[in-house]
């Protein structure tokens, strides 16, 4: 559930459709292929719902793959005028906004993680990567909740994404605070300045590469390894099983990660001890053979 700007009838419909998008034309965006939503969602269940509202009116319609697969349905259904469902606005314990959208998952059949907990603990983890510019300089809030369903749904897990920035260089993330004298230090520290790559368009045009690149701050390193109560190397400690498992290349389009990549890595853990992001704008998509599911 999100307070975004909503979609139209039209537009909430063509969300549905396997490349149906309003940002094929945008620069800058990060949607533009349309495979989000229907892709995202079918990847994990077989039946959504989303409702969207703005100026006042609220329009549902949603994606079966048992009635496609039945034939009761061939296309994605005109969205119809209907409310949100009181439960689901009560357990958000948020009072309807403005505008915004509402997707609802059922018929769940692929799902990796089955408890709250772990699901939590991954999605922290990826999304807070994902995100992480947007996180930082609050541009989004991630709020996690979880329910238990007895007479109402009540709450049981309540707790919003941190970023995870896998270079190590932002400060109040997911990284769990730096033993003393290091408590206001980032762990990693830059390694020279970012290297800026511009890239001829054409027409005259130019789009701009950002590499930057960091490896962990020798003093941190130092000081976690001091610690009386450290029995093993560094990478034992939960700050070396953090930066485990976030090894490789992150590759960032329009602020948001794209991938993680371990390409010119030698899948030694060792290579947890440095980072580098590559970032770019949507105008390089081709550039760069980003396809329609990034």
């Amino acid at each position: 559930m999100d307070d975004g700007i909503g979609m139209s009838p039209k537009l909430l419909q063509e969300a549905f459709q396997f490349g149906g998008s309003s940002h094929k034309d945008d620069p800058n965006g990060i949607g533009k292929f349309g495979m989000g939503l229907p892709n995202a969602s079918i990847s994990q269940c077989r039946r959504v719902d989303v409702w969207s509202w703005k100026g006042g009116r609220t329009f549902k319609t949603f994606l079966d793959v048992d009635l496609i697969e039945s034939g009761e349905i061939e296309t994605v259904p005109v969205p119809i005028e209907e409310e949100l469902p009181t439960k689901w606005l009560e357990a958000s314990k948020a009072a309807q906004s403005d505008s915004g959208t509402l997707i609802v998952w059922s018929k769940l059949d692929r799902v990796n993680w089955k408890t709250s907990k772990s699901i939590y603990t991954h999605s922290e983890r990826l999304v807070g990567r994902m995100y992480r510019h947007f996180i930082q300089v609050n541009k989004c809030r991630i709020l996690f909740q979880s329910y238990v369903q007895k007479i109402s749904l009540t709450p049981s897990i309540e707790k919003v994404f941190k970023a995870n920035d896998p270079l190590y260089l932002l400060k109040n993330t997911s990284l769990p605070p730096l033993p003393s004298p290091h408590e206001n230090d980032c762990l990693f520290k830059l390694f020279q300045e970012p290297q800026e790559i511009a890239v001829d368009l054409g027409d005259g045009k130019l789009s701009t590469v950002t590499i930057t690149y960091s490896y962990v701050n020798p003093e941190c390193h130092r000081s976690i390894r001091a610690l009386p109560d450290i029995k093993t190397e560094v990478g034992g400690t939960e700050w070396g099983k953090h930066c485990a498992d976030n090894i490789g290349i992150s590759i960032v389009r329009a602020k948001r990660e794209l991938q993680l990549t371990k390409i010119l890595t030698n899948g030694k853990l060792q290579e947890r001890w440095w980072g580098i992001e590559v970032a770019f704008e949507p105008a390089l998509d081709e550039f760069f053979g980003v396809t329609n599911n990034k």
